[in-house]
C-alpha cells in the first residue's frame, strides 16, 4: 500500500495485535481493500485483519480509517472442547489439563480448529494459519515453563483459556505463517 497518512500496527505478546491504517478518500481505495482482506508488514510476520473502514475529515481532508485485529482474534469465536472425563461425574463441566502450558495451549487450539469438524475455525478456512505449534516463547529470549502442570478451567471461550494461561506461565502466543520478517 503506497500513499498512506498514517498507520497504528501493535502487537501483542499475550493477545491480538491490532491496525489503523488512514489513507486519503479516493477513487477505488476502498473497494480494493474489503472486510476481510489481510495485512503485513515488512518489519512483521504478523498478520491483520480488515474488519472496519470509516470515512472521516481529519484536517480538512476526506479520509477512510481502516481498522482491524491480528488473526490471532479468530479464537474468540472458538470454544474449548469438553473431554469425556468432563461430561459427567464430579468433574462435570471442568476440563482437567496436564502437560506444559505450551503443549496444552498447543493440544487445546488443534482440538478446537483442527480436530472438530462443527467450528468455523476449521484448518479448511484458513490455508496456514495452522502450524505444528502456535505457541511461541518469551520475546525476550526467557524460555517458556517447561514444567508439567495440571491445570483446571471449564468450558469456554477459546480466547480467553489462550490468554489467561499465557498470562499465567509468562508464555505468548501467536498463530504463525508461512512469511518471513521483511
Amino acid at each position: 500500500i503506497d500513499g498512506y497518512l498514517s498507520l497504528i500496527w501493535t502487537e501483542r505478546y499475550y493477545g491480538w495485535g491490532d491496525f489503523e491504517l488512514t489513507m486519503q478518500n479516493s477513487s477505488g481505495v476502498k473497494e480494493s481493500m474489503p472486510i476481510g482482506s489481510r495485512f503485513r508488514i515488512p518489519d512483521s510476520d504478523k498478520i491483520m485483519v480488515l474488519e472496519t473502514v470509516e470515512r472521516k475529515w481529519s484536517d480538512g481532508r476526506d479520509v477512510l480509517v481502516f481498522s482491524g485485529r491480528s488473526l490471532e482474534h479468530i479464537f474468540d469465536h472458538g470454544t474449548t472442547w469438553m473431554t469425556a472425563e468432563s461430561l459427567s461425574g464430579a468433574r462435570k463441566g471442568v476440563n482437567l489439563y496436564e502437560g506444559t502450558p505450551s503443549q496444552i495451549m498447543t493440544d487445546v487450539v488443534r482440538n478446537a480448529c483442527v480436530n472438530n469438524a462443527d467450528t468455523n475455525l476449521s484448518a479448511d478456512n484458513f490455508g496456514v494459519w495452522m502450524p505444528s505449534s502456535v505457541i511461541e516463547t518469551n520475546a525476550n529470549g526467557i524460555p517458556h515453563h517447561a514444567e508439567s502442570i495440571k491445570f483446571e478451567a471449564p468450558f469456554g471461550n477459546l480466547y480467553s483459556f489462550t490468554k489467561m494461561l499465557s498470562e499465567a506461565y509468562k508464555t505468548g502466543f501467536r498463530i504463525k505463517t508461512g512469511y518471513s520478517q521483511g
